[in-house]
């Protein structure tokens, strides 16, 4: 019998565009995917990215280590550029308990206080403002 309480488990897909990375994250961003999310990301054989994109546009939930995930992940991606950490960073349409997440966590911003990442409604935002860093 299906336990109905569980949400649908977390599917990453990671591409490239113009250099910066997007993951893509739909179901449930928890405690499974960190380590998924890690080897994926150093399986891809991404070169020199310009700096990561993390579309949310599709996650059901996000949770602690979700937030773990994408900070070691970008982290890793920055270290190569020796950038500060979130300005070649950007997460695309947090909506709902994602965005009140992000944001009482600080990983993004609410009115006047700044997040650790910027919080885009598109990718092409999103690429932008990597783009112009």
């Amino acid at each position: 019998m299906e336990d109905r309480r569980l949400g649908k488990l977390a599917e990453i897909e990671i591409s490239q565009e113009e250099g910066v990375i997007i993951v893509s994250v739909s179901g449930e961003f928890d405690f499974g995917v960190c380590e998924q999310l890690i080897v994926q990301l150093s399986a891809s054989g991404v070169k020199d990215p310009r700096g990561i994109v993390y579309d949310l546009d599709r996650a059901s939930f996000l949770d602690s280590e979700g937030i773990k995930a994408m900070l070691q992940c970008a982290r890793k991606v920055l270290e190569k550029w020796g950038e500060k950490m979130g300005a070649r960073v950007a997460i695309i349409a947090p909506r709902g308990i994602i965005h009140k997440t992000l944001t009482l966590t600080g990983i993004i911003g609410s009115g006047e206080r700044e997040g650790i990442f910027r919080a885009f409604a598109s990718t092409d935002l999103a690429l932008e403002h990597i783009k112009s860093q």
